[in-house]
């Protein structure tokens, strides 16, 4: 006799298990590195219309209003930024500098900090402020 129809039972549906984990994966990935894009200290950036991207490879120097000093994610003091900064620049090949100070900080703090960045050797310093928008 000829039969019509198979029976499914002995088929299984695929396992998604390794595919949810993978997904999973990805998704704390993602939201890691987001994370690492977001500067840590809330600094509010002065405006300007000639606002420019900024540079990946330069040594990242952030002020917050109270003056807490950030170099590259890490909170340094005064009287140790020149020579971390130093031992810093010394690994890179561009010695590029970007300040990244709060807008109602005080002009001699961010001046003094820049004294600094000189002279630990940066061959140049961005001011790093937020593209107004245009009218």
């Amino acid at each position: 006799m000829i039969k019509l129809h198979r029976s499914r039972s002995g088929m299984k549906p695929p396992d998604l298990t390794a595919m949810i984990d993978v997904v999973f994966l990805l998704l704390i990935f993602f939201l890691l590195t987001s994370m690492v894009v977001n500067p840590i200290l809330p600094i509010d950036l002065p405006d300007s219309s000639s606002s420019r991207m900024d540079d990946r490879d330069a040594v990242s120097i952030s002020l917050d209003r109270s003056g807490t000093i950030m170099l590259n994610d890490r909170e340094v003091d005064e009287a140790s930024l020149k020579q971390v900064l130093e031992d810093l620049l010394r690994k890179k090949k561009e010695k590029k500098v970007e300040l990244r100070a709060d807008s109602r900080l005080f002009f001699g703090r961010v001046v003094k900090i820049m004294d600094h960045v000189k002279q630990a050797g940066a061959s140049s310093i961005a001011v790093v402020t937020e593209k107004t928008p245009d009218p």
